[in-house]
């Protein structure tokens, strides 16, 4: 892999952790939001969070993480590490961390597998 994809799978990481966090402690767990919820469920802001106690209640989150790693496996490409890495951030942070966790490990197994590349002459 190059400079370059290492860089952007670094980015869309930290950016997935960064948005999994706001999503966690600013809806989640957020206890003025779960009471306005509970008076007004029709909010925007009500959907997403029934949306977010959904996707990782039912471990989707995870089991979309580990399918993209298992592709990332067979198909080493910038894409499909995107596939698994961003949602295994997402799950990571938002209770589904076993899934997620290997989720991450298959994919730095994938990237042993990326032969380098030789430079040239």
């Amino acid at each position: 892999m190059t400079r370059r994809s290492w860089l952007i799978l670094l980015l869309a990481f930290g950016l997935s952790v960064g948005l999994a966090y706001a999503l966690r402690f600013g809806l989640v767990e957020n206890q003025d939001v779960v009471a306005a919820c509970a008076e007004n469920p029709a909010q925007l802001r009500c959907v997403v969070l029934e949306t977010a106690i959904f996707t990782f209640h039912h471990l989707l989150l995870g089991g979309l993480a580990l399918a993209g790693a298992l592709l990332a496996l067979a198909l080493p490409r910038l894409w499909t590490f995107l596939s698994a890495l961003v949602p295994a951030a997402f799950a990571l942070v938002l209770y589904n961390v076993e899934m997620g966790a290997t989720a991450v490990m298959l994919c730095l197994l994938a990237t042993a597998r990326v032969a380098p590349r030789k430079a040239p002459a």
